[in-house]
């Protein structure tokens, strides 16, 4: 996948815009959030934070261009089209599950770091105890 979702020959305009004399695809745009959000969820469950970082940035990016589509549709009376609708509650579903595999991840470092943290109280009682047998 490209590090720049939105790489286009003209990176002022997003991929479901055409002209400005023309109006936005939303729906186009809701399909780039739905695939950005699935990928999101992928990158993470691979642990690479990084990237997905990256990926959250661009989706805000997106959002602020389908807000704008949505505006433009609402002053043209246009009304929210069932693909979109899917669409939408497709991404509550994957930012969902997004939330829950974060809250996963912390649980595992957690735990991780609490392991680790006995081991380091169990080394310094020992470390203790000889110190105090030698006096």
């Amino acid at each position: 996948m490209d590090k720049d979702f939105f790489a286009a020959n003209d990176k002022q305009k997003p991929r479901g815009c055409r002209d400005d004399e023309e109006r936005c695809d939303a729906s186009r745009l809701w399909g780039d959030y739905l695939f950005l959000t699935t990928q999101m969820l992928t990158v993470l469950r691979r642990n690479d934070g990084e990237m997905f970082n990256e990926m959250l940035e661009q989706r805000q990016q997106l959002q602020i261009r389908i807000d704008a589509c949505v505006r433009q549709q609402a002053a043209s009376q246009e009304s929210v089209q069932s693909e979109q609708e899917a669409q939408w509650m497709e991404i509550v579903r994957l930012n969902r599950d997004i939330k829950e595999e974060l809250l996963r991840q912390m649980q595992e470092v957690k735990r991780q770091m609490d392991t680790v943290g006995a081991y380091d109280r169990m080394e310094t009682n020992h470390l203790e105890n000889r110190f105090d047998q030698r006096r």
